[in-house]
């Protein structure tokens, strides 16, 4: 987890924060990172530190007496050498109960919490992004897990769209796992569509880019292609996915 707050260590004389500072750097390297207001991919240079620590709960409630110390390793992942246009460089100080010994392990444990936004995504397409999980009020638990598991397979199928179209625009769409039949409905469909801009036909043997694909996709939902925003957000491939089924099975 990521660490929001300077907790006290059980010695009750340090606190999180600049024990980690002042202990050594154990490495740093490079990483390419989406830039939280552009939304574009920038590289960072990263120094790394960690350690072994146990944390003191601070104030204990009535109910939470018994609770002892926490013994936790700690990552400190901080930017250097910012460019001069970011207000805050990246720091990031997260606390795992994996035993974090080698640079080998740190590097594992930072590439978990990097997956945190995808996970945020995927969370989001299942209930307001599209799948609306939440709606469905089932009344017992089996029911819940079939519902959770077939529409989890849903939201992958757009993740793994909207994903590959911004990581790897110039992927052929039958590589990235879409069928020709999907391929040959949705141009088939959307050659004849006035509103479809640029004007998109069908060719057997010449399949289109996952980002063509997803931009024509999102057309078929609504979506109007811009200089701001390139490819459909989730809410849109969502209902357009589901429109491409439905076209399918009329097909």
């Amino acid at each position: 987890i990521r660490s929001k707050h300077k907790r006290k260590l059980f010695d009750g004389k340090g606190n999180l924060y600049p024990t980690l500072a002042q202990s050594p750097v154990k490495t740093t390297y490079s990483s390419k990172i989406i830039h939280t207001s552009t939304k574009k991919k920038r590289k960072v240079k990263f120094e790394v530190r960690y350690l072994p620590l146990s944390i003191k709960l601070h104030n204990r409630l009535p109910n939470k007496k018994h609770l002892g110390t926490c013994q936790l390793y700690a990552i400190e992942v901080k930017e250097i050498n910012a460019p001069l246009d970011i207000e805050k460089p990246i720091r990031w100080v997260l606390l795992t109960s994996l035993k974090v010994d080698s640079l080998e392990v740190a590097k594992k444990v930072i590439k978990y919490y990097t997956y945190r936004w995808v996970i945020e995504r995927f969370h989001f397409c299942c209930k307001s992004g599209g799948a609306r999980v939440e709606d469905l009020q089932l009344s017992n638990s089996h029911r819940l897990l079939n519902a959770l598991t077939l529409y989890s397979i849903a939201a992958m199928n757009v993740m793994i769209i909207k994903q590959a179209a911004e990581n790897e625009p110039d992927k052929d769409v039958l590589d990235v796992g879409i069928s020709p039949l999907e391929y040959k409905v949705l141009y088939t469909y959307a050659q004849s569509k006035q509103y479809i801009k640029p004007k998109v036909k069908y060719v057997e043997d010449k399949p289109p880019s996952i980002k063509e694909f997803a931009i024509v996709l999102g057309q078929i939902s609504g979506f109007l292609p811009s200089k701001r925003q390139e490819i459909p957000g989730i809410k849109i491939l969502s209902r357009a996915i589901e429109k491409l089924n439905s076209l399918i099975d009329a097909y």
